[in-house]
This record gives C-alpha cells, sequence and structure tokens, in this order.
C-alpha cells in the first residue's frame, strides 16, 4: 500500500506545483520499480526451484524405468508359463494342478511415475515463466509417463482379471 503525504505547504508558483508533482511521479515509479523488481527475483526464484524440483523427479522417474525394465526382463518367462497354463486350461477346463504343463507364478508388479512437481508447477503456474521449447519438452516427457502408467494400469488389470477367469473355474 502507497503512503503519500500533503504538501506542509501550498505550492504558490507554478514551478512549485511542477516540482511536487514530479516529485509525486518519480516517488511512484520508483516504488512500482522496485515491487516489479522483487516480482522478478521472485519469479525467478521459484522457476529455479521447481526445474530443480522437475529434474530430481524426472532422475527419480528413469530410476524407476531400470527397475521396471529389470523386472520386465525377469517376468517375462514367468508370464509366458503362465500363458501355457492359461491356454491349457482354455483347452482342459478344471484340468488338475499336476497336469499342467508349468506352474502359475507371474507377479504383476506396477512401478507408477511420479508428476506431483510437474501438476504443482502447472497450478501454481511457474510454468508461465518457462520458454516454450522447455515447456513443450516437459509436457512431451510427462506424457510419455502417463502413457507408461496407463499401460502399467492395463497390465495389471489384464493379468488380474485372467487370473479370476481361471480361479473360478
Amino acid at each position: 500500500m502507497l503512503d503519500v503525504h500533503p504538501a506542509h505547504q501550498a505550492a504558490s508558483s507554478w514551478r512549485e506545483f511542477l516540482v511536487h508533482i514530479a516529485t509525486i511521479v518519480l516517488g511512484l515509479l520508483i516504488a512500482v520499480g522496485l515491487e516489479q523488481t522483487v516480482e522478478a527475483i521472485h519469479h525467478h526464484r521459484e522457476l529455479s526451484e521447481t526445474r530443480a524440483a522437475l529434474r530430481r523427479e524426472r532422475s527419480a522417474n528413469v530410476a524407476r524405468f531400470a527397475v521396471e525394465t529389470q523386472e520386465e526382463n525377469r517376468e517375462i518367462p514367468l508370464f509366458q508359463e503362465d500363458l501355457a497354463v492359461f491356454t491349457y486350461l482354455k483347452d482342459h477346463p478344471g484340468a488338475a494342478a499336476g497336469t499342467w504343463p508349468g506352474k502359475l507364478g507371474g507377479q504383476v508388479i506396477t512401478i507408477l511415475y511420479a508428476d506431483s512437481v510437474r501438476r504443482t508447477a502447472q497450478q501454481s503456474n511457474v510454468v508461465a515463466f518457462m520458454p516454450p521449447a522447455e515447456i513443450q519438452q516437459t509436457d512431451r516427457i510427462y506424457g510419455l509417463q502417463q502413457t507408461l502408467n496407463e499401460l502399467e494400469a492395463s497390465k495389471y488389470d489384464a493379468m488380474n482379471e485372467l487370473r479370476k477367469t481361471f480361479a473360478a473355474q
């Protein structure tokens, strides 16, 4: 809030009046300039903190992807054995477990990728301070992560439905 004090005495000439007005205008310009500078520094700091948090979140997601890739490579033979059992059970409903061509053992573990920093940056409108190319790159990365999350959820749901179907028989 700006606080403007009245002059101690009335202006007795146009010159004094113009000096008084110029002093007020200059004071207001300085105050607005300082306020804008503080806002710019605040936005710069907020953007720097958001970029650092996005880097940390992306780094954690890269680590999750590496773990998921290793886990998928380990699970593929288990899923292949599960599929062989499911195929056998489809052709031989109610067959005893001892006659199956393997055993059910594949577990579906989902690893979801984090996007909370990006959502927070969008909600707080920090992304408005980013250059368009940076926004596009960030959106592309998080869009791919969302696709991976959806695929993980689909895989989990499909395997659970398959297990329920054959467990009911």
